[in-house]
């Protein structure tokens, strides 16, 4: 990092003139999450903090700080990671009187504001402002019908598609006459519209190759949505960049392995988080950047979009080819602020997108950012156990094992990797974590964690089938 480049302390200190001495609500679907960002709010200056949740989550609550007063909604678990986030949502909108009642006690004159989720579509939550609120405009743009078409406006290379009104034509149509000219020896891919609101983590997506699974996705579309797009399978790795707009400039920070895994005869992909510790080769990370900085300008010109927002996609023989725009912040950029120590990024976007004027030194904050993932990776991912309720929480570290792949660790051990399972909103959870001092740095990890997800569900006798990692076609 060059000497002129800011530190940190830079951006708390910039963050303090906006958080500091006063009192804010951070209200999420899960409480840990919230009381992470309270904490984060505390060190920047907070007067005191109100964190609420819907459902608790997996991990242990460790607050001292009486700074931070907690609420957990306790809500129900949900069959599945869409449903949850939908009733969080719902919840958060309406919140419970004895909640309201909780909140007036908090802040009598309604002057706090709030920071809420990286996906909430609200304004207000609790009759109170959110700080960074997400005009229409914005997350309409979430639509997997209309990216085509901002890739085309932004001059970005793209794969071939075409949208389906999937209730203007039959399944024999789409298998015989539409599905086939966009399969490049791997099957088509299909993924619904936003009829019935915003969906991701790959569970509105299918992986179509044989006329069976066709028959089962287009029933499994025409019960939820209107359209659909498809477009060819491509063969790689599954992968996001960020790109992050300020009012006259935007930034690209570094490329992020996506934890995507196939399985077997199955039709259906599995989202498990994302990795920093992937590195594409030279001529594909200046193309991913490049696509960020054109698409970020296009979304400054068109619809005044500021703060963070992600790219996803899959780098193929052929290069970087996107797939979808989130435009809000995103999963890698998590796993690069936890690598970035005291770099509050979740706070520093809100601002951005509030529009607030700070001193962000804009190619500073990308100095920053890539330079530390880089030196300090982070090798994580999740496992969602859809209906698998699971309230007692568990942990092991463990440390590779040349005959069995993985060994639970004994008390000599200095670097250790570990598995944890507990309760999520939608069941129950199992997060995975890799020492990076066991692995090389640059290359893809998904097959590591897929390794150490079949451990976890050997150990503790929950059912998570095979997990098959994408190939890095650059390597291979």
């Amino acid at each position: 990092m060059t000497k002129s480049a800011p530190r940190v302390s830079h951006y708390q200190t910039e963050l303090q003139k906006v958080f500091a001495n006063k009192r804010w609500i951070v209200a999420t679907g899960i409480v840990i999450a919230s009381i992470n960002i309270a904490k984060e709010l505390v060190q920047l200056g907070a007067q005191k903090v109100l964190a609420i949740g819907v459902t608790r989550g997996t991990g242990k609550i460790d607050i001292t700080d009486d700074k931070i007063d907690i609420i957990n909604l306790d809500a129900t678990a949900q069959a599945d990671m869409m449903g949850a986030i939908r009733k969080g949502e719902e919840l958060l909108g309406n919140l419970p009187q004895w909640v309201h009642h909780r909140i007036a006690q908090f802040d009598p004159h309604k002057r706090t504001k709030v920071i809420g989720n990286i996906f909430s579509t609200h304004s207000q939550i609790g009759g109170r402002q959110l700080l960074g609120a997400r005009p229409k405009s914005w997350h309409a743009l979430e639509d997997k019908m209309l990216i085509d078409n901002l890739w085309d406006e932004s001059g970005i290379e793209r794969a071939p598609f075409e949208i389906v009104d999937i209730h203007r034509n039959t399944a024999v149509e789409i298998i015989q006459n539409i599905a086939p000219k966009y399969d490049w020896g791997m099957g088509t891919v299909w993924v619904g519209d936003n009829r019935d609101g915003w969906h991701g983590g790959a569970k509105l997506l299918r992986w179509v190759q044989t006329e069976k699974q066709a028959r089962h996705a287009y029933d499994f579309f025409a019960t939820k949505c209107n359209a659909i797009r498809i477009m060819p399978f491509m063969n790689g790795l599954p992968c996001s960049i960020h790109g992050w707009n300020f009012s006259e400039e935007t930034i690209a920070l570094r490329p992020c392995e996506m934890l995507v895994y196939r399985q077997a005869n199955s039709s259906m992909l599995i989202y498990s988080g994302s990795s920093t510790n992937w590195k594409p080769a030279e001529k594909t990370r200046k193309q991913m950047h490049d696509t960020a900085i054109k698409v970020g300008n296009h979304l400054r010109k068109t619809v005044g979009y500021l703060g963070s927002f992600t790219i996803d996609g899959i780098v193929t023989k052929h290069g970087f080819r996107p797939t979808e725009l989130n435009p809000r912040f995103g999963a890698a950029l998590g796993r690069m602020s936890a690598s970035v120590g005291g770099l509050p990024l979740y706070p520093l976007h809100i601002c951005t997108a509030e529009g607030i004027e700070l001193n962000y030194q804009p190619q500073h904050l990308r100095q920053l950012i890539v330079e530390t993932v880089e030196a300090n990776p982070l090798i994580k991912g999740m496992y969602t156990l859809e209906g698998q309720t699971i309230q007692e929480q568990k942990k092991l570290h463990l440390i590779p094992d040349q005959k069995t792949g993985w060994k639970i660790a004994d008390d000599k051990a200095e670097n250790t990797c570990s598995i944890q399972l507990g309760p999520a909103p939608s069941g129950a959870l199992v997060f995975a974590s890799i020492d990076p001092c066991f692995v090389k740095k640059g290359i893809a990890v998904a097959s590591m964690l897929a390794s150490l997800f079949e451990f976890a569900g050997k150990q503790w006798n929950v059912n998570i089938p095979p997990l098959l990692s994408s190939p890095d076609v650059e390597r291979t």
